[in-house]
């Protein structure tokens, strides 16, 4: 099943920050095309690196939410961020909404410690995740 759309009737607000990070989310993975290999060992996370330097790694947790493998990859992400994230957003309102995103998108792969040397290659797949499970506990009474 691949959902195409939802029903926003119940909305109350513009989900600006929804289309602030699908914006983000395509801006940075064409800056991640055009800056190849390199662009992806400096903006990936790393756990090696991590771990050998916590405080200049750090960074990486959050960019390499933004970061996809590919332009299929970058559309799943996205299209379910644009279905899930409007309603999540609406709910939470726009800043608990980014912040929510933010703190939840990180969360790390199991296979990072695997491969502890290499970018992880599932960066990006947590990142429509928290917008995509919110709905389940905050936004279930929606009939559809």
């Amino acid at each position: 099943m691949f959902p195409v759309g939802d029903d926003d009737s119940q909305r109350r607000t513009t989900p600006v920050v929804t289309f602030a990070l699908i914006g983000l989310n395509v801006l940075f993975f064409l800056v991640e095309l055009s800056g190849g290999d390199r662009f992806i060992e400096q903006w990936a996370f790393v756990p090696a690196r991590f771990s050998q330097d916590p405080v200049e790694g750090a960074v990486t947790i959050f960019t390499a939410m933004f970061m996809h493998g590919s332009w299929f990859h970058l559309f799943g992400n996205m299209l379910f961020l644009w279905i899930f994230g409007d309603n999540v957003e609406d709910r939470f309102g726009h800043i608990n909404f980014l912040i929510f995103y933010l703190l939840a998108s990180p969360r790390l792969s199991p296979n990072i410690s695997q491969h502890p040397d290499q970018p992880s290659p599932t960066s990006a797949r947590p990142a429509p995740s928290p917008a995509c499970s919110a709905p389940i506990s905050s936004c279930s009474r929606s009939r559809g």
